[in-house]
């Protein structure tokens, strides 16, 4: 499936409405994969989870791509720890003594590795108010209000119209920029 989001490489506030707009119209975006970085039909779940931390208008084709390696990593590390599960952490060498599992170590890695692709995408950063403005209430309630929109054929009510209005209007806080 192709990326079919844009591919501007710094992503707008919501403080401004010419970024509550942009959310509300990429809400819709379809974000993939980039070709260039192989998923399996395993790593997709971890994808589509990672690319639901925030909304689809505001990644960047590099925040991308390392949603797609924290996905693969995550998908490894899950696949390690239930080989990890049914071997035991202690097992025995060829004399019979007992010695740590070497995929505890793997695994040891692979959160390590997590964690430095979470903080590189923003969500570990809970001080970083850029980030904390991306995913505040106003943006998850303005995107959910663009994607129930999308889903819906209708036209919106004067009381939904009004309120949507209203939403973008609230004022935004805790964003920097």
């Amino acid at each position: 499936m192709p990326d079919v989001r844009n591919t501007t490489s710094k992503a707008k506030t919501i403080d401004s409405q010419e970024g509550q707009q942009e959310l509300i119209d990429g809400a819709s975006l379809v974000i993939a994969p980039p070709d260039h970085i192989k998923l399996t039909k395993d790593d997709m779940p971890f994808f589509d989870n990672v690319i639901a931390e925030f909304p689809r208008a505001v990644w960047t084709q590099h925040q991308i791509e390392i949603a797609a390696f924290l996905a693969r990593c995550m998908c490894d590390m899950n696949r390690e720890q239930i080989a990890l599960r049914k071997e035991g952490a202690i097992m025995r060498s060829d004399k019979g003594t007992p010695v740590a599992n070497p995929r505890k170590s793997l695994v040891q890695m692979h959160a390590g590795t997590i964690s430095k692709y979470r903080l590189a995408l923003g969500t570990g950063k809970v001080n970083d108010t850029s980030q904390r403005a991306v995913r505040s209430q106003k943006g998850k309630k303005i995107q959910e209000a663009a994607e129930a929109a999308l889903n819906n054929p209708t036209p919106p009510t004067a009381a939904e119209a009004e309120a949507k209005e209203a939403l973008i209007k609230m004022p935004t806080t805790g964003a920097a920029n």
